[in-house]
């Protein structure tokens, strides 16, 4: 029903007028609070009973370097460093603090210009006359890859596209979307998803980045939600058994 709903407003959206007929959307929400799984929903929502094509492009793509992801983690997490991995961190050997709260994911582990210039491509080409655009990301980041790729999106005139990403709603791209949306899951529930991802998909740093989590990740996402809470359109909740979205006051 909440999918339902969203896809709902995104046609409601597109039929008031939406630059090129083509609908920008945000869907952001801490590590393991179901993004994907809801952005699919929606997708399917729109395609069968709205009859628009989707397309999903996730923030996770414009992920830093793995290996340097890694020895931060290392650094905060206070454990050993390989002499190679503290090449990479450099200088942030002596300013992080080993085992204390690390609040700089959002700043550090993400290429912030690389993500603006994407959703910046995006919205100029829709208010372009072309029909169609080539969305190339070099050197992505794609889970569960071991190599980064060039990962390319066929874009046209007439859809819907969905920027899905934890950070996806930072001040400097909300004024590029049409309809921005949060998710809001039980933390329990997302620390369970985010250990069940990390043991399926890096099961040698798993505990590692469980301890990374609690201490970055979640209290770091914490302080993004609190900044930027004030322009979402809808918040989807999903702590309780009766999930449900609660629109913005000022919407």
């Amino acid at each position: 029903p909440v999918a339902r709903e969203i896809a709902e407003d995104i046609n409601a959206k597109i039929g008031q007028g939406v630059p090129g007929n083509t609908a920008l959307i945000s869907i952001d929400g801490g590590s393991g609070s179901g993004k994907t799984t809801i952005t699919e929903e929606v997708s399917k929502y729109l395609s069968e009973e709205h009859g628009f094509e989707c397309v999903v492009i996730g923030m996770d793509l414009t992920l830093k370097n793995r290996e340097w992801r890694i020895a931060v983690e290392k650094l905060v997490t206070g454990m050993k460093l390989s002499e190679k991995e503290e090449a990479l961190v450099g200088d942030l050997k002596n300013q992080i603090k080993p085992r204390e709260p690390y609040l700089d994911e959002e700043e550090m582990f993400f290429d912030n210009p690389k993500t603006l210039g994407l959703v910046k491509e995006v919205d100029e080409w829709r208010r372009s006359d072309s029909q169609s655009h080539d969305l190339t990301v070099p050197d992505a980041y794609i889970r569960g890859e071991a190599e980064r790729k060039t990962a390319k999106f066929p874009l046209k005139k007439g859809m819907v596209i969905i920027f899905d990403g934890k950070y996806a709603n930072r001040k400097e791209l909300q004024g590029y979307y049409d309809l921005r949306y949060r998710l809001h899951d039980a933390p329990d529930r997302t620390a369970a998803r985010f250990e069940i991802r990390s043991r399926t998909l890096n099961p040698n740093d798993a505990d590692m980045h469980i301890v990374f989590y609690k201490m970055s990740m979640v209290p770091c996402y914490e302080l993004y939600d609190s900044r930027t809470e004030g322009r979402i359109h809808g918040f989807i909740d999903l702590r309780g058994e009766d999930w449900y979205m609660k629109r913005s006051p000022s919407d």
